[in-house]
């Protein structure tokens, strides 16, 4: 039994030796705290910086739902007028070339 308390008693003694001198400098703890502090502003900065994306995306794809068909609609309109108003000149077009197709002389 003798021994075995002298062994305890070494070994913590061994044991409070080490923790003593590798125990951390207060500038290495310094240091960790600002690392911790830096982590944690980081990780707020970067929940915040994610919600405001996720934000402007919704905000984004709503403009879009709600600009998309009043475009897609005035680009059809737009094509519409624009076949209007070509039809009738191709047709003259036409006419007209069929009419100098007709006067030239014919090739032997």
């Amino acid at each position: 039994m003798k021994s075995f308390i002298g062994g305890f008693i070494t070994g913590a003694a061994i044991a409070a030796t080490w923790a003593i001198t590798h125990r951390p400098s207060a500038a290495e703890v310094a240091a960790a705290d600002r690392a911790a502090d830096n982590l944690e502003r980081d990780a707020t900065h970067l929940t915040r910086a994610m919600s405001s994306v996720q934000q402007r995306t919704s905000a984004l794809q709503q403009a879009i739902q709600d600009t998309v068909p009043e475009a897609e609609a005035g680009i059809n309109d737009a094509i519409t007028r624009f076949k209007f108003q070509t039809e009738p000149r191709i047709a003259k077009l036409t006419a007209s070339l069929e009419t100098i197709t007709d006067a030239l002389p014919e090739n032997e």
